[in-house]
């Protein structure tokens, strides 16, 4: 998978090594995507990770742990159902561990 700029050309950007690719809903994407998303915001709040997110539904993560990869991909995907208020209390109640 490469990430490039939307004029085709890489631009400090590249090819995805490592890290895990996930299937979303098209309105997740969209949520990630948004000026001061509050789902990328609480997702920055408690983890260290990278990310790149499609237009076509699918978000490339890496982190250093593979535990936090899970909690991260659980969280997005959960997010498609749930409100900030609940997936921020199932961060705070260690749901994912």
């Amino acid at each position: 998978m490469e990430c490039v700029h939307r004029s085709g050309k890489a631009r400090l950007m590249g090819q995805l090594e490592e890290g895990y690719m996930v299937r979303c809903p098209l309105h997740v994407t969209r949520s990630l995507l948004v000026k001061d998303s509050p789902l990328l915001h609480l997702l920055q709040d408690n983890y260290t990770f990278e990310i790149a997110v499609g237009m076509n539904g699918r978000v490339w993560l890496d982190t250093s742990k593979i535990k936090d990869m899970v909690k991260l991909v659980n969280l997005i995907q959960d997010s498609e159902f749930s409100s900030m208020e609940q997936l921020g209390e199932a961060i705070r109640s260690k749901k994912f561990e």
